[in-house]
């Protein structure tokens, strides 16, 4: 096997989201939004006592066509025109395996269910009124429900997902999640991840539970 493929091979997909949200507050941090950051724990295998943006690996459910036709019998369109990039991207945001939905979904849904199970945030829409809303849009987290039961049950099982956002008649809101860069954990690392980062906006900063 050629050098290239047997390195290739040592690193997990991940995905993580970068969330800023709004503060009027700017005689105290200087601008007008802040960035959500958390710290690991300290018996983390990875990065353990590090500060971090939330985020994990992508999982074989989180590119289920189970998801295209839920999302769709919201009503919802699964053109992939909705995520148009025009720059050049990483590899990590086009790559698609056999019997899986494109990485512009799955990715994203890495993220947003990452993002709920680290955070409690859980980005979600729960009715659509045309594409430009859905591009266009501050995000909103969903808090009226049990966040930490569910938390523990996603961490438990990354499929659990999917099944509370149709409890919750929700579907995660993708459309606000913007491509931002791709991260190579460096090679002298045991464990590697190659990891696409997202950003999304928010209108108020969230409230936050930590698993």
């Amino acid at each position: 096997m050629p050098i290239t493929k047997r390195i290739a091979t040592k690193w997990r997909d991940s995905a993580s989201l970068i969330i800023l949200a709004k503060n009027g507050n700017t005689k105290d941090f200087g601008c007008d939004y802040r960035v959500l950051l958390f710290n690991r724990a300290e018996k983390s295998t990875f990065y353990p006592n590090s500060a971090v943006f939330p985020g994990g690996v992508h999982e074989k459910g989180d590119a289920s066509p189970l998801w295209l036709s839920y999302i769709k019998s919201f009503g919802q369109k699964t053109n992939l025109n909705l995520f148009q990039c025009n720059s050049p991207r990483p590899a990590i945001f086009t790559n698609q395996l056999n019997g899986q939905i494109q990485r512009e979904f799955s990715l994203r849904i890495t993220a947003v269910r990452e993002t709920f199970e680290e955070t409690g945030i859980l980005l979600c829409k729960k009715h659509f009124s045309g594409v430009k809303e859905l591009s266009n849009n501050y995000s909103h987290s969903f808090e009226d429900f049990d966040r930490p039961f569910w938390q523990h049950l996603v961490h438990k099982d990354h499929t659990q997902f999917f099944t509370l956002c149709k409890v919750l008649e929700v579907i995660p809101d993708l459309w606000s999640l913007f491509e931002w860069t791709a991260w190579l954990t460096p090679a002298t690392f045991k464990k590697r991840f190659e990891t696409g980062f997202y950003l999304v906006a928010m209108e108020n900063i969230p409230d936050v539970i930590l698993e």
